[in-house]
């Protein structure tokens, strides 16, 4: 960056993207924080480390601030601007403060869906848009003042992955039009509306298990909502086995069903099998077991009418 300010990235899959293209628009990062990956996550830490050994940018590896490793690197940096994505840890204060431009992105329209899983609780509830937001940190989580918004329509079949993959040019585009901005201390920010915030829980991929007594629409929207390879994938049990449903519909016009026991198998298909809920009929496309982490038709697992899901 120009008039002698420094920029470090903070982030995973998105903070590789953005090092790799905002590098080739001449905006070379300082320094780079790498998000260290869960257990159950791809693993992208190696491979980010890799694209800024190559393009020869100082980085380190951690969770959170609190690593004083990090706070060294950090602090030798001395960024005046830091873009953070998916970022997990609380940033303090003195860490925020220390630059110009502390600035972080959230998967939604702030001051809605603040806090923890912000791609998967719209789709859970049926929202027909979300967005992206770039705003600063601040105590509070979620609720600095705003820089840009950009908002994303969700199509009726849209998963979790669909959005992701809509926010990297998002972030890219919301970068390149304001990064120069901050470069000459043009750019201002909006404050949040309190009155309008919303917030989201965290949610574990145990919370993913399938309610059956649901209806068919709320149980299609938890299986695109934490859809693979994103997330772990909504689940339930058949037979003494999990199964992961990876792609389901709603039957539209479904037989009227008087006598209903939610879980039950309704009828078999080629390739699909319909499930009763508490309203309507899911028809399951594909399924994941853990014998087998490959798609499979629904048909070849869940063939029994008599074992019920639950």
């Amino acid at each position: 960056m120009t008039n002698n300010k420094t920029l470090m990235i903070c982030g995973r899959e998105r903070g590789l993207f953005l090092l790799e293209s905002l590098y080739d628009a001449n905006f070379i990062p300082s320094g780079l924080i790498i998000m260290n990956d869960d257990d159950h996550e791809a693993k992208w830490s190696d491979r980010i480390a890799e694209s800024a050994g190559i393009r020869e940018i100082p980085f380190i590896v951690g969770k959170s601030f609190a690593n004083q490793q990090v706070e060294e690197f950090y602090s030798r940096i001395k960024p005046n601007v830091v873009l953070t994505e998916n970022w997990r840890t609380i940033v303090p204060a003195r860490i925020y403060k220390s630059a110009d431009h502390f600035i972080v992105f959230h998967e939604s329209l702030l001051p809605k869906y603040r806090g923890f899983a912000p791609l998967v609780w719209p789709l859970i509830n049926d929202e027909k848009e979300t967005g992206v937001s770039m705003f600063y940190a601040s105590d509070e989580i979620d609720s600095g003042d705003v820089l840009d918004q950009y908002r994303i329509p969700i199509r009726p079949g849209d998963s979790c992955n669909e959005l992701y993959r809509a926010t990297f040019d998002v972030y890219l585009q919301m970068c390149l039009k304001n990064l120069h901005k901050l470069d000459e201390n043009r750019q201002k920010a909006v404050k949040q509306d309190e009155k309008q915030a919303t917030y989201c829980c965290m949610r574990t991929p145990e919370d993913g298990k399938i309610n059956w007594s649901k209806s068919a629409h709320d149980i299609f929207n938890l299986v695109r909502a934490i859809k693979p390879p994103l997330f772990a994938g909504a689940f339930t049990e058949y037979d003494g086995q999990k199964i992961v449903v990876a792609e389901a519909e709603v039957v539209p016009n479904p037989p009227r069903f008087v006598g209903v026991l939610p879980g039950r198998i309704a009828s078999l298909h080629a390739d699909s099998t319909d499930v009763l809920t508490g309203q309507g009929i899911l028809r399951i496309h594909s399924v994941m077991t853990e014998a087998d982490p490959e798609l499979l038709p629904a048909a070849t697992v869940l063939k029994k009418m008599k074992v019920k899901l639950t």
